[in-house]
């Protein structure tokens, strides 16, 4: 299915019913925040992924709502400490980075803004700027 209401209120939708629109008819929310359970990392931690699809994964006797998401690169180290922890600098990885993860892991939709050209970080071009709660008042 293309879209998935989050216990936050927020409607997640997937790359498969967005790109068959208009790029002036949609509102991006396809980009998510969900809880990664890493096996590299002792406790789980927050990653930044793309919906792909949403559907049901059916084994033996059980039916589980999941998705397949294209992550983006955890964030850029160097310019996240240069920021004081506010910049969050990612590469959508694509096709090469492809995972599937229980929907109940996705805490929010983020925006994914592309980065303005900057000849001081000339490594950041293609990445984009993780954006969360993008519209709420805070």
């Amino acid at each position: 299915w293309s879209q998935l209401r989050l216990p936050n209120g927020q409607t997640a939708c997937s790359a498969w019913r967005e790109t068959l629109r208009r790029l002036e008819d949609i509102r991006i929310s396809r980009n998510v925040k969900f809880q990664s359970d890493d096996t590299q990392h002792e406790t789980p931690s927050w990653r930044f992924a793309e919906v792909q699809y949403y559907f049901i994964l059916t084994y033996e006797a059980t039916h589980e709502a999941v998705a397949m998401v294209s992550l983006f690169s955890t964030p850029d180290r160097q310019l996240l400490h240069e920021s004081s922890g506010t910049i969050l600098s990612c590469m959508l990885l694509g096709e090469t980075n492809l995972r599937v993860i229980d929907v109940k892991t996705i805490n929010s939709i983020v925006a994914a803004i592309p980065h303005p050209r900057n000849d001081h970080h000339p490594e950041l071009e293609g990445n984009v700027f993780i954006l969360e709660k993008p519209g709420l008042d805070l």
